[in-house]
């Protein structure tokens, strides 16, 4: 009977620790504040909503580009992305385009620097399965498909 009205005890004097420990300020915080504990707001640097790795998409990696496909959406484009590296186009990554009516739009484009590896990257595309029904529409319809491009 000791031994339950001692653990009885010990959790009271947890449960009440710790409510006063939450509701008096122990520690002496900034003089000015009446000697009340001051805490900064908390902020979060997380990462933005959307699908991981899409900064990381965004970024160019020459000055020339085969323009493979566009996608009216990130999201798309970027799964897309990340489909034709993981297929072994390294190179494979996302551009933004503005259009005339001030629509955006996402290329996948893949990154090519010198003749070898502009023949190489070339090479793949033609070889490379399609990642979705867009980059293969774009492959079938559009003429001297993947177009040569390079950043202005």
């Amino acid at each position: 009977m000791a031994g339950v009205s001692l653990a009885a005890a010990a959790l009271l004097c947890l449960g009440a620790g710790y409510a006063l420990g939450n509701v008096l300020p122990w520690q002496r915080g900034d003089e000015g504040q009446g000697g009340l504990k001051v805490t900064a707001p908390v902020s979060r640097n997380g990462v933005a909503p959307g699908p991981i790795g899409e900064q990381e998409d965004m970024r160019p990696r020459s000055r020339t580009f085969f323009l493979t496909a566009n996608y009216p959406d990130l999201a798309a484009g970027s799964a897309a992305a990340r489909a034709l590296r993981s297929s072994g186009i390294g190179n494979a990554r996302l551009r933004e385009f503005k259009l005339k009516d001030a629509a955006v739009t996402y290329g996948l484009v893949v990154y090519y620097d010198g003749d070898a590896d502009r023949d190489a990257g070339h090479a793949a595309l033609l070889a490379v399965p399609a990642p979705d029904s867009t980059f293969e529409s774009f492959r079938k319809a559009t003429r001297g498909w993947p177009l040569q491009q390079e950043l202005r």
